[in-house]
Protein backbone atom coordinates (compact mmCIF):
# COMPACT_ATOMS: atom_id res chain seq x y z
CA UNK A 1 0.00 0.00 0.00
CA UNK A 2 3.04 2.36 0.72
CA UNK A 3 4.33 1.82 -2.88
CA UNK A 4 0.89 2.65 -4.20
CA UNK A 5 0.71 5.78 -2.14
CA UNK A 6 3.89 6.79 -3.45
CA UNK A 7 2.66 6.10 -6.98
CA UNK A 8 -0.27 7.46 -6.88
CA UNK A 9 0.74 10.61 -5.06
CA UNK A 10 3.41 11.22 -8.11
CA UNK A 11 0.55 10.86 -10.33
CA UNK A 12 -1.64 13.90 -10.33
CA UNK A 13 -2.78 14.02 -13.94
CA UNK A 14 -3.43 10.60 -13.95
CA UNK A 15 -6.90 10.49 -15.89
CA UNK A 16 -7.78 6.52 -15.55
CA UNK A 17 -7.82 4.54 -11.99
CA UNK A 18 -9.10 0.95 -11.31
CA UNK A 19 -8.18 -0.91 -7.60
CA UNK A 20 -9.53 -4.15 -8.13
CA UNK A 21 -8.97 -6.68 -4.58
CA UNK A 22 -10.20 -10.40 -4.14
CA UNK A 23 -12.30 -11.24 -1.01
CA UNK A 24 -11.71 -9.19 2.04
CA UNK A 25 -8.20 -8.12 0.13
CA UNK A 26 -6.55 -6.08 3.26
CA UNK A 27 -5.65 -2.56 3.28
CA UNK A 28 -4.92 0.49 4.61
CA UNK A 29 -7.77 2.82 4.19
CA UNK A 30 -5.80 5.63 5.09
CA UNK A 31 -2.84 5.45 2.98
CA UNK A 32 -5.27 4.75 0.58
CA UNK A 33 -7.63 8.08 1.15
CA UNK A 34 -4.15 10.17 1.18
CA UNK A 35 -2.85 8.72 -2.08
CA UNK A 36 -5.83 9.44 -3.75
CA UNK A 37 -6.36 12.99 -2.37
CA UNK A 38 -3.74 14.57 -5.04
CA UNK A 39 -6.19 12.99 -8.06
CA UNK A 40 -7.42 15.86 -9.60
CA UNK A 41 -7.75 14.81 -13.64
CA UNK A 42 -9.65 11.66 -13.32
CA UNK A 43 -11.82 10.51 -16.38
CA UNK A 44 -12.48 6.92 -14.64
CA UNK A 45 -12.83 5.73 -11.28
CA UNK A 46 -13.06 1.89 -10.81
CA UNK A 47 -13.25 0.50 -7.41
CA UNK A 48 -13.88 -3.51 -7.37
CA UNK A 49 -14.19 -6.37 -4.56
CA UNK A 50 -12.48 -4.05 -2.06
CA UNK A 51 -14.64 -3.31 1.12
CA UNK A 52 -15.49 0.42 2.37
CA UNK A 53 -16.11 -0.74 6.29
CA UNK A 54 -15.85 3.27 7.44
CA UNK A 55 -17.50 6.58 6.79
CA UNK A 56 -13.91 7.81 6.53
CA UNK A 57 -13.07 6.16 3.57
CA UNK A 58 -16.27 6.76 2.08
CA UNK A 59 -16.33 10.13 2.76
CA UNK A 60 -12.54 10.75 1.18
CA UNK A 61 -14.27 8.56 -1.58
CA UNK A 62 -16.96 11.11 -2.31
CA UNK A 63 -14.38 13.82 -2.07
CA UNK A 64 -12.64 12.60 -4.88
CA UNK A 65 -15.57 12.15 -6.91
CA UNK A 66 -16.34 15.66 -5.99
CA UNK A 67 -12.66 17.06 -6.75
CA UNK A 68 -13.05 15.29 -10.32
CA UNK A 69 -17.37 15.86 -11.31
CA UNK A 70 -16.13 17.78 -13.89
CA UNK A 71 -13.92 15.23 -16.29
CA UNK A 72 -15.12 11.82 -15.05
CA UNK A 73 -17.35 9.93 -17.39
CA UNK A 74 -17.07 6.40 -15.85
CA UNK A 75 -17.85 5.36 -12.70
CA UNK A 76 -18.18 1.65 -11.09
CA UNK A 77 -18.68 0.60 -7.72
CA UNK A 78 -18.99 -3.82 -7.16
CA UNK A 79 -19.28 -6.10 -4.03
CA UNK A 80 -17.56 -3.24 -1.36
CA UNK A 81 -19.75 -4.43 1.50
CA UNK A 82 -21.45 -0.87 1.66
CA UNK A 83 -23.05 0.62 4.92
CA UNK A 84 -26.52 2.12 3.82
CA UNK A 85 -25.08 5.90 5.21
CA UNK A 86 -21.75 5.20 3.33
CA UNK A 87 -23.72 4.41 0.34
CA UNK A 88 -25.62 7.36 0.71
CA UNK A 89 -22.36 9.46 1.07
CA UNK A 90 -21.45 8.40 -2.24
CA UNK A 91 -24.43 8.58 -3.97
CA UNK A 92 -24.71 12.16 -3.35
CA UNK A 93 -21.36 13.10 -4.14
CA UNK A 94 -22.64 11.70 -7.83
CA UNK A 95 -24.82 14.33 -8.32
CA UNK A 96 -21.57 16.49 -8.87
CA UNK A 97 -20.32 14.62 -11.40
CA UNK A 98 -22.37 16.35 -14.89
CA UNK A 99 -20.59 14.72 -17.39
CA UNK A 100 -20.65 11.25 -16.30
CA UNK A 101 -22.29 8.43 -18.87
CA UNK A 102 -21.28 5.46 -17.13
CA UNK A 103 -21.91 4.12 -13.74
CA UNK A 104 -21.88 0.64 -12.14
CA UNK A 105 -23.33 0.12 -8.07
CA UNK A 106 -22.87 -3.84 -8.39
CA UNK A 107 -23.42 -6.24 -5.43
CA UNK A 108 -24.13 -3.21 -3.34
CA UNK A 109 -27.36 -3.51 -1.49
CA UNK A 110 -29.71 -0.48 -1.80
CA UNK A 111 -32.38 0.51 0.61
CA UNK A 112 -35.76 2.59 -0.17
CA UNK A 113 -33.67 6.22 0.77
CA UNK A 114 -30.54 5.10 -1.52
CA UNK A 115 -33.41 3.88 -4.51
CA UNK A 116 -34.45 7.21 -4.15
CA UNK A 117 -31.30 9.18 -3.95
CA UNK A 118 -29.93 6.76 -6.93
CA UNK A 119 -33.13 7.82 -8.79
CA UNK A 120 -32.22 11.74 -8.34
CA UNK A 121 -28.78 10.74 -9.83
CA UNK A 122 -30.75 9.73 -12.23
CA UNK A 123 -32.67 12.89 -13.39
CA UNK A 124 -29.81 14.78 -12.69
CA UNK A 125 -27.21 13.44 -14.82
CA UNK A 126 -28.09 14.61 -18.48
CA UNK A 127 -24.95 12.46 -19.69
CA UNK A 128 -25.91 9.10 -18.18
CA UNK A 129 -25.74 6.19 -21.09
CA UNK A 130 -25.18 3.07 -19.14
CA UNK A 131 -26.53 2.32 -15.69
CA UNK A 132 -25.90 -1.39 -13.78
CA UNK A 133 -27.44 -2.03 -10.65
CA UNK A 134 -26.55 -6.34 -10.86
CA UNK A 135 -27.57 -7.83 -7.38
CA UNK A 136 -28.00 -4.21 -5.83
CA UNK A 137 -32.08 -4.24 -5.27
CA UNK A 138 -33.93 -6.68 -2.73
CA UNK A 139 -37.17 -6.64 -1.85
CA UNK A 140 -36.38 -4.09 0.75
CA UNK A 141 -35.30 -1.77 -2.15
CA UNK A 142 -38.75 -0.82 -4.29
CA UNK A 143 -38.33 0.27 -7.58
CA UNK A 144 -40.64 3.00 -8.24
CA UNK A 145 -38.53 5.90 -7.70
CA UNK A 146 -36.16 4.53 -10.16
CA UNK A 147 -38.66 3.23 -12.83
CA UNK A 148 -40.44 6.69 -12.18
CA UNK A 149 -37.21 8.31 -13.28
CA UNK A 150 -36.83 6.61 -16.04
CA UNK A 151 -40.36 7.75 -17.61
CA UNK A 152 -38.40 11.48 -17.82
CA UNK A 153 -34.81 10.40 -18.83
CA UNK A 154 -33.80 11.41 -22.20
CA UNK A 155 -29.78 10.14 -21.92
CA UNK A 156 -30.09 6.99 -20.61
CA UNK A 157 -29.47 3.89 -23.25
CA UNK A 158 -28.35 0.83 -21.26
CA UNK A 159 -29.98 -0.31 -18.12
CA UNK A 160 -28.46 -3.50 -16.11
CA UNK A 161 -30.83 -4.79 -13.42
CA UNK A 162 -29.56 -8.93 -13.62
CA UNK A 163 -30.82 -10.56 -10.00
CA UNK A 164 -33.18 -7.35 -8.74
CA UNK A 165 -36.38 -7.52 -7.46
CA UNK A 166 -38.60 -5.44 -9.28
CA UNK A 167 -41.96 -4.23 -9.52
CA UNK A 168 -42.88 -5.09 -12.87
CA UNK A 169 -46.25 -3.26 -12.96
CA UNK A 170 -44.23 0.34 -12.57
CA UNK A 171 -41.65 -1.21 -14.80
CA UNK A 172 -43.84 -1.44 -17.59
CA UNK A 173 -45.03 1.77 -17.15
CA UNK A 174 -42.01 3.18 -17.89
CA UNK A 175 -41.13 1.39 -21.04
CA UNK A 176 -44.46 2.76 -22.34
CA UNK A 177 -43.29 5.95 -22.21
CA UNK A 178 -39.61 5.81 -22.32
CA UNK A 179 -38.38 6.15 -25.98
CA UNK A 180 -34.77 6.16 -25.26
CA UNK A 181 -33.42 2.89 -23.77
CA UNK A 182 -31.80 0.90 -26.28
CA UNK A 183 -30.87 -2.48 -24.17
CA UNK A 184 -32.47 -3.92 -21.21
CA UNK A 185 -31.08 -6.96 -19.21
CA UNK A 186 -33.72 -8.70 -17.37
CA UNK A 187 -31.06 -11.81 -16.65
CA UNK A 188 -32.07 -13.75 -13.57
CA UNK A 189 -35.01 -11.57 -12.49
CA UNK A 190 -37.59 -14.21 -11.54
CA UNK A 191 -41.00 -13.35 -13.32
CA UNK A 192 -45.01 -14.65 -12.30
CA UNK A 193 -47.09 -15.47 -15.22
CA UNK A 194 -48.41 -11.60 -14.57
CA UNK A 195 -45.12 -10.25 -14.47
CA UNK A 196 -44.69 -11.28 -17.78
CA UNK A 197 -47.88 -9.90 -19.03
CA UNK A 198 -47.11 -6.11 -17.63
CA UNK A 199 -43.46 -6.56 -19.50
CA UNK A 200 -45.46 -7.94 -22.57
CA UNK A 201 -48.17 -5.20 -22.40
CA UNK A 202 -45.00 -2.56 -22.01
CA UNK A 203 -43.32 -4.06 -25.45
CA UNK A 204 -46.58 -4.14 -27.37
CA UNK A 205 -46.37 0.22 -26.96
CA UNK A 206 -42.53 0.68 -26.82
CA UNK A 207 -41.03 2.62 -29.45
CA UNK A 208 -37.09 2.67 -28.07
CA UNK A 209 -36.11 -0.99 -26.83
CA UNK A 210 -33.78 -2.73 -29.26
CA UNK A 211 -32.02 -5.83 -27.08
CA UNK A 212 -33.90 -7.07 -24.04
CA UNK A 213 -32.46 -10.10 -22.28
CA UNK A 214 -34.65 -12.31 -20.03
CA UNK A 215 -32.21 -15.34 -19.80
CA UNK A 216 -32.39 -17.66 -16.47
CA UNK A 217 -35.76 -15.84 -15.67
CA UNK A 218 -37.17 -19.23 -15.29
CA UNK A 219 -40.07 -18.60 -18.11
CA UNK A 220 -43.20 -21.22 -18.37
CA UNK A 221 -44.96 -21.83 -21.56
CA UNK A 222 -47.79 -19.52 -21.39
CA UNK A 223 -45.85 -16.22 -20.46
CA UNK A 224 -43.15 -16.99 -23.13
CA UNK A 225 -46.19 -17.18 -25.23
CA UNK A 226 -47.09 -13.34 -24.50
CA UNK A 227 -43.90 -11.88 -25.48
CA UNK A 228 -44.35 -13.66 -28.38
CA UNK A 229 -48.12 -12.31 -29.21
CA UNK A 230 -46.49 -8.94 -28.36
CA UNK A 231 -43.71 -9.44 -30.74
CA UNK A 232 -46.83 -9.13 -33.37
CA UNK A 233 -47.21 -5.64 -32.69
CA UNK A 234 -43.68 -4.36 -31.87
CA UNK A 235 -41.84 -2.71 -34.53
CA UNK A 236 -38.50 -1.88 -33.02
CA UNK A 237 -37.00 -4.72 -31.10
CA UNK A 238 -34.10 -6.40 -32.93
CA UNK A 239 -32.84 -8.95 -30.22
CA UNK A 240 -34.51 -11.44 -27.48
CA UNK A 241 -32.54 -13.61 -25.55
CA UNK A 242 -34.91 -16.22 -23.65
CA UNK A 243 -31.70 -18.36 -22.89
CA UNK A 244 -32.47 -21.37 -20.21
CA UNK A 245 -36.54 -20.99 -20.62
CA UNK A 246 -37.18 -24.16 -22.10
CA UNK A 247 -40.66 -24.40 -23.88
CA UNK A 248 -42.69 -26.25 -26.83
CA UNK A 249 -42.60 -26.62 -30.57
CA UNK A 250 -45.70 -24.80 -30.56
CA UNK A 251 -44.81 -21.87 -28.27
CA UNK A 252 -41.24 -21.60 -30.87
CA UNK A 253 -44.36 -21.75 -33.51
CA UNK A 254 -46.08 -18.62 -32.65
CA UNK A 255 -42.86 -16.85 -32.49
CA UNK A 256 -42.82 -17.84 -36.16
CA UNK A 257 -46.42 -16.80 -36.56
CA UNK A 258 -45.78 -13.26 -35.46
CA UNK A 259 -42.53 -12.79 -37.25
CA UNK A 260 -44.49 -13.14 -40.64
CA UNK A 261 -44.91 -9.03 -40.43
CA UNK A 262 -42.41 -7.87 -37.98
CA UNK A 263 -38.95 -7.20 -39.80
CA UNK A 264 -37.15 -5.91 -37.30
CA UNK A 265 -36.46 -8.60 -34.74
CA UNK A 266 -33.16 -10.59 -35.69
CA UNK A 267 -32.56 -12.47 -33.37
CA UNK A 268 -34.93 -14.89 -30.85
CA UNK A 269 -32.68 -17.40 -28.54
CA UNK A 270 -34.53 -19.95 -26.95
CA UNK A 271 -34.46 -23.63 -25.37
CA UNK A 272 -36.50 -26.43 -26.75
CA UNK A 273 -37.89 -29.29 -24.28
CA UNK A 274 -37.56 -32.47 -25.51
CA UNK A 275 -39.70 -33.01 -29.27
CA UNK A 276 -39.97 -36.09 -31.68
CA UNK A 277 -38.54 -35.61 -34.95
CA UNK A 278 -42.11 -35.33 -36.27
CA UNK A 279 -42.86 -32.43 -34.17
CA UNK A 280 -39.51 -30.98 -35.17
CA UNK A 281 -39.69 -31.52 -38.83
CA UNK A 282 -43.06 -29.66 -38.38
CA UNK A 283 -41.42 -26.82 -36.57
CA UNK A 284 -38.15 -27.17 -39.33
CA UNK A 285 -41.31 -26.38 -41.72
CA UNK A 286 -42.74 -23.55 -40.20
CA UNK A 287 -39.46 -21.82 -39.57
CA UNK A 288 -39.06 -22.32 -43.39
CA UNK A 289 -42.29 -21.10 -44.65
CA UNK A 290 -42.20 -17.65 -42.11
CA UNK A 291 -38.65 -17.25 -43.23
CA UNK A 292 -37.53 -17.28 -39.55
CA UNK A 293 -33.93 -19.59 -40.25
CA UNK A 294 -31.52 -17.54 -38.36
CA UNK A 295 -33.70 -15.07 -36.52
CA UNK A 296 -34.95 -17.73 -33.72
CA UNK A 297 -31.99 -19.61 -32.80
CA UNK A 298 -32.42 -23.51 -31.27
CA UNK A 299 -30.66 -25.79 -30.02
CA UNK A 300 -30.19 -27.83 -33.38
CA UNK A 301 -30.41 -32.08 -33.75
CA UNK A 302 -30.11 -34.39 -36.17
CA UNK A 303 -33.57 -34.04 -37.46
CA UNK A 304 -33.00 -30.05 -38.06
CA UNK A 305 -30.36 -30.51 -40.45
CA UNK A 306 -32.05 -31.73 -43.43
CA UNK A 307 -34.04 -28.77 -43.88
CA UNK A 308 -31.43 -26.48 -42.73
CA UNK A 309 -29.44 -27.61 -45.55
CA UNK A 310 -31.69 -27.18 -47.84
CA UNK A 311 -32.62 -23.69 -46.67
CA UNK A 312 -28.83 -22.44 -47.04
CA UNK A 313 -29.04 -24.36 -50.62
CA UNK A 314 -31.82 -22.21 -51.54
CA UNK A 315 -30.05 -18.81 -50.42
CA UNK A 316 -32.73 -18.54 -47.24
CA UNK A 317 -32.71 -14.34 -46.88
CA UNK A 318 -33.17 -14.70 -43.19
CA UNK A 319 -30.48 -16.83 -42.69
CA UNK A 320 -28.17 -14.42 -41.53
CA UNK A 321 -26.50 -16.03 -38.32
CA UNK A 322 -25.87 -19.74 -37.91
CA UNK A 323 -24.71 -21.32 -34.30
CA UNK A 324 -24.24 -25.06 -35.05
CA UNK A 325 -23.78 -25.19 -31.29
CA UNK A 326 -21.96 -28.80 -30.02
CA UNK A 327 -21.75 -30.76 -33.49
CA UNK A 328 -20.42 -33.38 -31.55
CA UNK A 329 -23.36 -35.84 -31.56
CA UNK A 330 -24.42 -34.73 -34.81
CA UNK A 331 -24.45 -37.50 -37.59
CA UNK A 332 -21.44 -36.77 -39.90
CA UNK A 333 -23.35 -37.46 -43.15
CA UNK A 334 -25.71 -34.60 -42.45
CA UNK A 335 -23.51 -32.49 -40.93
CA UNK A 336 -20.96 -32.78 -44.20
CA UNK A 337 -23.77 -32.21 -46.60
CA UNK A 338 -24.66 -28.50 -44.78
CA UNK A 339 -20.96 -27.73 -44.85
CA UNK A 340 -21.28 -28.46 -48.81
CA UNK A 341 -24.73 -26.05 -48.65
CA UNK A 342 -22.77 -23.61 -47.26
CA UNK A 343 -19.30 -23.73 -50.04
CA UNK A 344 -22.11 -22.08 -52.24
CA UNK A 345 -24.63 -20.04 -49.58
CA UNK A 346 -24.27 -15.78 -50.33
CA UNK A 347 -26.41 -15.07 -47.54
CA UNK A 348 -25.06 -16.43 -44.49
CA UNK A 349 -23.01 -13.96 -42.79
CA UNK A 350 -22.04 -15.33 -39.02
CA UNK A 351 -20.88 -18.93 -38.73
CA UNK A 352 -20.23 -20.23 -35.01
CA UNK A 353 -19.39 -23.93 -34.19
CA UNK A 354 -18.11 -25.99 -30.89
CA UNK A 355 -16.56 -29.56 -31.49
CA UNK A 356 -15.12 -30.94 -28.79
CA UNK A 357 -13.69 -33.79 -30.53
CA UNK A 358 -12.15 -33.90 -34.14
CA UNK A 359 -13.34 -35.83 -36.95
CA UNK A 360 -11.45 -35.21 -40.25
CA UNK A 361 -14.18 -36.12 -42.94
CA UNK A 362 -15.47 -32.94 -40.98
CA UNK A 363 -12.43 -30.79 -40.94
CA UNK A 364 -12.05 -31.74 -44.62
CA UNK A 365 -15.74 -30.78 -45.25
CA UNK A 366 -15.92 -27.43 -43.25
CA UNK A 367 -12.14 -26.69 -45.17
CA UNK A 368 -13.60 -26.90 -48.25
CA UNK A 369 -16.73 -24.73 -47.39
CA UNK A 370 -14.76 -22.06 -45.91
CA UNK A 371 -12.79 -22.04 -49.48
CA UNK A 372 -15.39 -21.72 -51.40
CA UNK A 373 -17.80 -19.60 -49.54
CA UNK A 374 -17.92 -15.65 -50.25
CA UNK A 375 -20.17 -14.14 -47.44
CA UNK A 376 -19.03 -15.06 -44.21
CA UNK A 377 -17.70 -12.08 -42.33
CA UNK A 378 -17.50 -13.67 -38.71
CA UNK A 379 -16.54 -17.03 -38.21
CA UNK A 380 -16.42 -18.43 -34.24
CA UNK A 381 -14.81 -22.19 -33.63
CA UNK A 382 -14.16 -23.35 -30.42
CA UNK A 383 -12.65 -26.82 -30.24
CA UNK A 384 -11.74 -29.53 -27.38
CA UNK A 385 -8.12 -30.73 -26.69
CA UNK A 386 -6.20 -31.49 -29.75
CA UNK A 387 -6.37 -35.11 -30.77
CA UNK A 388 -3.81 -37.08 -32.39
CA UNK A 389 -5.59 -37.09 -35.85
CA UNK A 390 -6.12 -33.21 -36.42
CA UNK A 391 -7.73 -30.31 -35.11
CA UNK A 392 -10.32 -28.15 -37.04
CA UNK A 393 -8.37 -24.87 -36.32
CA UNK A 394 -5.58 -26.39 -39.05
CA UNK A 395 -8.52 -26.85 -41.31
CA UNK A 396 -9.80 -23.22 -40.39
CA UNK A 397 -6.31 -21.68 -40.80
CA UNK A 398 -5.68 -23.71 -44.02
CA UNK A 399 -9.12 -22.32 -45.17
CA UNK A 400 -8.18 -19.08 -44.56
CA UNK A 401 -5.17 -18.91 -46.29
CA UNK A 402 -7.23 -18.76 -49.54
CA UNK A 403 -10.81 -17.44 -48.20
CA UNK A 404 -11.11 -13.59 -48.45
CA UNK A 405 -13.96 -12.31 -47.19
CA UNK A 406 -13.94 -13.83 -42.96
CA UNK A 407 -12.48 -10.35 -41.43
CA UNK A 408 -13.04 -11.46 -37.64
CA UNK A 409 -12.05 -14.77 -36.39
CA UNK A 410 -12.33 -15.93 -32.73
CA UNK A 411 -10.84 -19.23 -31.70
CA UNK A 412 -11.54 -21.50 -28.36
CA UNK A 413 -8.94 -24.08 -27.40
CA UNK A 414 -7.84 -25.25 -24.49
CA UNK A 415 -4.28 -25.72 -25.77
CA UNK A 416 -3.11 -25.04 -28.77
CA UNK A 417 -0.34 -27.77 -30.20
CA UNK A 418 2.22 -27.52 -32.15
CA UNK A 419 1.25 -27.39 -36.07
CA UNK A 420 -2.40 -25.81 -34.96
CA UNK A 421 0.25 -22.55 -33.74
CA UNK A 422 2.01 -22.86 -37.11
CA UNK A 423 -0.74 -23.14 -39.37
CA UNK A 424 -2.32 -20.01 -37.80
CA UNK A 425 1.08 -18.17 -38.03
CA UNK A 426 1.25 -18.98 -41.55
CA UNK A 427 -1.73 -17.83 -42.10
CA UNK A 428 -1.21 -14.53 -40.23
CA UNK A 429 1.53 -13.92 -42.84
CA UNK A 430 -0.56 -14.44 -45.74
CA UNK A 431 -4.10 -13.33 -45.16
CA UNK A 432 -4.72 -10.02 -45.88
CA UNK A 433 -8.80 -10.09 -45.13
CA UNK A 434 -9.13 -10.40 -41.08
CA UNK A 435 -9.09 -7.29 -39.22
CA UNK A 436 -10.07 -8.63 -36.01
CA UNK A 437 -8.74 -11.90 -34.35
CA UNK A 438 -9.66 -13.13 -30.86
CA UNK A 439 -7.67 -16.23 -29.34
CA UNK A 440 -8.82 -17.83 -26.10
CA UNK A 441 -6.24 -20.35 -24.99
CA UNK A 442 -5.19 -20.34 -21.23
CA UNK A 443 -2.23 -22.82 -22.01
CA UNK A 444 -0.52 -20.71 -25.09
CA UNK A 445 2.71 -21.54 -24.51
CA UNK A 446 5.88 -18.98 -24.73
CA UNK A 447 7.39 -20.14 -27.50
CA UNK A 448 3.87 -20.36 -29.61
CA UNK A 449 3.48 -16.54 -28.96
CA UNK A 450 6.67 -15.73 -29.89
CA UNK A 451 5.64 -17.68 -33.47
CA UNK A 452 2.50 -15.87 -33.83
CA UNK A 453 3.96 -12.66 -32.92
CA UNK A 454 6.76 -12.92 -35.45
CA UNK A 455 4.29 -13.76 -38.25
CA UNK A 456 2.30 -10.80 -37.02
CA UNK A 457 4.51 -8.75 -37.34
CA UNK A 458 4.29 -8.82 -41.68
CA UNK A 459 0.71 -8.88 -41.40
CA UNK A 460 -0.45 -4.83 -41.89
CA UNK A 461 -4.40 -5.29 -41.72
CA UNK A 462 -4.98 -6.66 -38.39
CA UNK A 463 -5.97 -3.84 -36.09
CA UNK A 464 -7.25 -5.27 -33.53
CA UNK A 465 -5.78 -8.88 -31.80
CA UNK A 466 -7.39 -10.03 -28.81
CA UNK A 467 -5.47 -12.73 -26.68
CA UNK A 468 -6.22 -14.34 -23.36
CA UNK A 469 -3.51 -14.35 -20.93
CA UNK A 470 -0.82 -13.07 -22.81
CA UNK A 471 2.65 -13.11 -21.06
CA UNK A 472 4.58 -9.47 -21.03
CA UNK A 473 7.33 -10.17 -22.93
CA UNK A 474 9.39 -9.38 -25.81
CA UNK A 475 6.63 -11.29 -28.50
CA UNK A 476 3.45 -9.26 -26.58
CA UNK A 477 5.17 -6.21 -26.78
CA UNK A 478 5.81 -6.90 -30.56
CA UNK A 479 2.21 -7.39 -31.21
CA UNK A 480 1.28 -4.18 -29.06
CA UNK A 481 3.78 -2.79 -31.02
CA UNK A 482 2.31 -4.44 -34.42
CA UNK A 483 -1.26 -3.13 -33.69
CA UNK A 484 -0.24 0.06 -33.00
CA UNK A 485 1.68 0.78 -36.48
CA UNK A 486 -1.64 -1.32 -38.01
CA UNK A 487 -4.37 1.28 -36.53
CA UNK A 488 -1.74 4.48 -37.49
CA UNK A 489 -1.73 3.00 -41.43
CA UNK A 490 -5.33 2.81 -41.26
CA UNK A 491 -6.27 6.22 -40.16
CA UNK A 492 -3.39 7.68 -42.43
CA UNK A 493 -5.68 5.66 -45.04
CA UNK A 494 -9.08 7.30 -43.71
CA UNK A 495 -7.63 10.64 -44.03
CA UNK A 496 -6.45 10.02 -47.28
CA UNK A 497 -10.03 9.41 -48.56
CA UNK A 498 -11.38 12.27 -46.87
CA UNK A 499 -8.64 14.52 -48.54
CA UNK A 500 -7.40 15.85 -44.85
CA UNK A 501 -4.03 14.07 -45.70
CA UNK A 502 -2.98 14.55 -49.05
CA UNK A 503 0.74 13.60 -48.34
CA UNK A 504 3.00 10.61 -49.32
CA UNK A 505 3.01 8.77 -46.35
CA UNK A 506 -0.96 9.21 -46.25
CA UNK A 507 -1.07 7.75 -50.05
CA UNK A 508 0.88 5.15 -49.46
CA UNK A 509 -0.79 3.91 -46.74
CA UNK A 510 -4.26 4.38 -49.04
CA UNK A 511 -2.17 1.79 -51.63
CA UNK A 512 -1.51 -0.69 -48.88
CA UNK A 513 -4.98 -1.19 -47.66
CA UNK A 514 -6.70 -0.08 -50.54
CA UNK A 515 -8.49 -3.26 -50.77
CA UNK A 516 -8.90 -4.28 -46.81
CA UNK A 517 -12.34 -4.35 -45.36
CA UNK A 518 -10.87 -2.65 -42.34
CA UNK A 519 -10.50 0.75 -44.66
CA UNK A 520 -14.60 0.60 -45.68
CA UNK A 521 -15.44 -0.56 -41.71
CA UNK A 522 -13.23 2.42 -40.42
CA UNK A 523 -14.44 4.94 -42.61
CA UNK A 524 -17.77 4.19 -42.16
CA UNK A 525 -17.02 4.31 -38.65
CA UNK A 526 -15.91 8.04 -39.08
CA UNK A 527 -17.81 9.72 -41.53
CA UNK A 528 -20.92 8.04 -40.98
CA UNK A 529 -21.35 7.27 -44.43
CA UNK A 530 -22.51 3.81 -45.27
CA UNK A 531 -20.93 0.43 -46.93
CA UNK A 532 -21.87 1.37 -50.47
CA UNK A 533 -21.13 5.39 -49.56
CA UNK A 534 -17.74 4.25 -48.30
CA UNK A 535 -16.49 1.69 -51.14
CA UNK A 536 -17.96 4.93 -53.39
CA UNK A 537 -15.54 6.92 -51.65
CA UNK A 538 -12.50 5.25 -51.63
CA UNK A 539 -12.73 4.31 -55.77
CA UNK A 540 -12.99 8.11 -55.63
CA UNK A 541 -9.89 8.18 -53.53
CA UNK A 542 -7.89 5.38 -55.72
CA UNK A 543 -8.92 8.10 -59.25
CA UNK A 544 -7.59 10.69 -57.31
CA UNK A 545 -4.34 9.08 -56.26
CA UNK A 546 -3.59 7.73 -60.10
CA UNK A 547 -4.51 11.39 -61.42
CA UNK A 548 -2.20 13.06 -59.11
CA UNK A 549 0.27 10.46 -58.90
CA UNK A 550 3.23 12.43 -60.17
CA UNK A 551 2.19 15.16 -57.16
CA UNK A 552 1.39 12.86 -54.49
CA UNK A 553 4.99 11.29 -54.90
CA UNK A 554 7.12 14.60 -55.28
CA UNK A 555 8.11 14.00 -58.53
CA UNK A 556 6.25 17.39 -59.75
CA UNK A 557 6.07 19.88 -57.22
CA UNK A 558 3.71 22.76 -59.03
CA UNK A 559 3.59 21.79 -63.01
CA UNK A 560 4.95 19.58 -65.99
CA UNK A 561 6.40 21.77 -68.33
CA UNK A 562 8.17 20.62 -71.90
CA UNK A 563 10.01 22.19 -74.47
CA UNK A 564 8.17 22.85 -77.33
CA UNK A 565 7.76 19.85 -80.01
CA UNK A 566 5.84 18.87 -83.01
CA UNK A 567 5.30 15.33 -80.62
CA UNK A 568 3.08 14.69 -78.20
CA UNK A 569 4.85 16.05 -74.76
CA UNK A 570 4.23 14.80 -71.14
CA UNK A 571 2.64 18.17 -70.12
CA UNK A 572 -0.24 17.44 -73.27
CA UNK A 573 -1.41 14.54 -72.00
CA UNK A 574 -4.83 14.47 -69.84
CA UNK A 575 -6.15 13.22 -67.07
CA UNK A 576 -7.33 9.45 -68.83
CA UNK A 577 -3.32 9.25 -69.88
CA UNK A 578 -1.97 10.01 -67.08
CA UNK A 579 -4.57 7.74 -64.78
CA UNK A 580 -3.55 4.87 -67.53
CA UNK A 581 0.09 5.30 -66.87
CA UNK A 582 -0.07 5.21 -62.91
CA UNK A 583 -2.05 1.97 -62.67
CA UNK A 584 1.30 0.57 -63.30
CA UNK A 585 3.03 2.04 -60.62
CA UNK A 586 3.40 2.32 -56.51
CA UNK A 587 3.92 5.10 -54.44
CA UNK A 588 7.02 3.33 -53.21
CA UNK A 589 8.63 2.81 -56.44
CA UNK A 590 9.49 6.50 -56.00
CA UNK A 591 12.00 6.28 -53.17
CA UNK A 592 12.33 9.08 -50.59
CA UNK A 593 15.61 11.07 -50.87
Amino acid sequence: MFALRTALGSSARLRHLTLKGGYSTPFSERDLSAAMAALKTLETFEFLKLDITSSDLARDIAALLRENGQHLVKVRFERNNLSQHSTAVILKALLQCQVLSELSFDHNDLDKANIEALAAVVRSLRNLEKLTLRYSISEDGPFGPIAKALESNTSLEELSLKACQIQFEVLSDALQSNTTLKVLDLDSCIMTYSEVRYLARALTYNKGLRTLLLPHCGLEDEAIVELANAMAKNDTLERLDLFNSWCSTRTVMTFCQSLTNNRTLRNIGVGLTMASDQERRELSHQLSQHECYGRIALQWMDADLTPLTMALKADSQSLRELDLGVVDDFSCALLCSLFDALASNTVLRALRITARRYDCRLGEALRNALISNRSIKRLRLEVGINSFQGSFICDVCKALLVNATVVQLTLTAMKMGLCPSKLFARMLRKNRTLTWITLHSPHLGVKRVEMISRALVENNVVASFVCSRLPITSASLRIWETLRRNVSLLNLAVKFVMRTNLTKRSAQAFETLRAAPSLVSQLSKVTGKSEQESLVAIGAADQYMRSHYLYLTGVVKLSVECHPSARTQADALNDYCWQAIAQFLKVSDVRDE
